[in-house]
C-alpha cells in the first residue's frame, strides 16, 4: 500500500479527495496499448481511476520521454518554436502541453506551500512585457529561509496587487515575524489590513462617551530598502528603514535568525533575475516578447512550479 501514497483519489465526492498518505489507493489492473499503465482503486469511494489521471500525461500519445524533454526546455527557457524542433513534435502540441503543465504546476502549488514556518518573507514586483499590450505586473513572496517561492499574483501595480499578496501569505503561512520590501507604499497598508486589529479602548470611568475603536499593529517587523535617485533617475543611494519597529531591532532580529547583517531584499531579487535568465519573454531588453499574456503567465508558473 506504501507504493501508493503518491497518489490521491480523484472523485470530487470521495472524503478522501485530493489527500494523499491515506492507505486508500490500490491496484485494479494494468492497462494501455503496451499495457504499461495502471489502473487504481480508491478503497473509499470505490473508483477506478488511471495512475495519470490529473497529470501532464492525461490522454497524450506523446511518451513519457518526450514530456519529460519538453519540460526540460521549457524550465531553462528554450522557446516554443525550439521545443518543437528538439523534441520533433508540433507547435500545437508543445502549447497543449505548456498548457496543461501551468494548470497542474498552479494546482499543486495550491496543494503543497501550505501551512509554513519562517522567520521572514521578500516581497517585491517585475514589470512583463507583451507584444501589442502595454504589459502586466508580477508580484511574488519568497520564505527567506528555505528560499521558498511562496505566492505570485499578475496584474496591475496597484493597491490591489499588493493586497492580494498579504491576503495569500496570511493563508499559506503559519509562523513568520518579518517583512521586507522596497519601499512601495501600497504594502503597509496590505500588512494592516491582512493583520491589524481593531479594538475599542475601555473607558476609565463608568460614564462618558464611548470611545472610537482604534488599530493596533500587528506583532511583526517591518523593513524596507528604498533606492535614492535624482531627477534623472540616477541611483545615489540605498537607504534602510523600519517602518514596523525600530531599525536596531530589525537589524537585532536579522541577525539573530541568520538572515544577513542588515534589512535586504537580496533573495526576491536574485530569483527575479533566474526568472529572467529562463524565461526570455520576461527579460528587460528581448526580442523574445510574448505574444498572450496568458501564455507568459503559463511559462513562469512552469518554471516556478520547477525551481521550487
Amino acid at each position: 500500500m506504501t507504493q501508493y501514497n503518491r497518489f490521491a483519489c480523484p472523485n470530487t465526492t470521495c472524503s478522501l479527495y485530493a489527500q494523499f498518505n491515506q492507505g486508500n489507493i490500490t491496484h485494479r489492473s494494468w492497462g494501455g496499448k503496451d499495457k504499461n499503465i495502471q489502473r487504481l482503486r480508491c478503497t473509499c469511494c470505490h473508483q477506478e481511476f488511471s495512475e495519470r489521471k490529473s497529470s501532464i500525461m492525461e490522454n497524450s500519445k506523446i511518451s513519457d520521454r518526450t514530456q519529460a524533454q519538453m519540460l526540460k526546455c521549457l524550465r531553462w527557457g528554450v522557446c516554443n518554436e525550439g521545443i518543437a524542433d528538439i523534441c520533433e513534435v508540433d507547435i500545437k502540441t508543445v502549447r497543449l502541453n505548456q498548457s496543461k503543465a501551468a494548470a497542474i504546476a498552479v494546482k499543486h502549488h495550491d496543494q503543497k506551500v501550505k501551512n509554513i514556518s519562517d522567520a521572514g518573507i521578500q516581497l517585491d514586483e517585475m514589470h512583463c512585457k507583451v507584444t501589442n499590450d502595454k504589459g502586466f505586473w508580477l508580484g511574488a513572496a519568497v520564505a527567506m529561509q528555505s528560499l521558498l517561492i511562496v505566492v505570485l499574483t499578475f496584474g496591475e501595480r496597484n493597491q490591489g496587487m499588493a493586497d492580494r499578496l498579504l491576503a495569500e501569505i496570511a493563508l499559506r503561512f503559519q509562523w513568520f515575524l518579518g517583512i521586507f520590501s522596497d519601499g512601495w507604499r501600497p504594502y503597509l497598508n496590505a500588512i494592516l489590513k491582512a493583520y491589524g486589529e481593531l479594538y475599542r479602548p475601555r473607558r476609565r470611568e463608568c460614564k462618558g462617551r464611548v470611545l472610537k475603536r482604534r488599530l493596533r499593529l500587528p506583532n511583526i517587523f517591518y523593513g524596507q530598502v528604498v533606492k535614492i535617485r535624482d531627477a534623472t533617475l540616477k541611483l545615489l543611494g540605498v537607504e534602510h528603514r523600519g517602518v514596523l519597529g525600530k531599525i536596531q531591532q530589525l537589524i537585532f532580529f536579522i541577525r539573530a535568525y541568520d538572515l544577513g547583517k542588515k534589512i535586504h531584499t537580496i533573495h526576491i531579487e536574485r530569483w527575479f533575475g533566474t526568472l529572467r535568465c529562463c524565461v526570455a519573454c520576461c527579460r528587460r531588453r528581448s526580442r523574445c516578447l510574448s505574444k498572450s499574456r496568458e501564455r507568459q503567465k503559463q511559462k513562469i508558473w512552469i518554471f516556478t512550479s520547477l525551481y521550487n
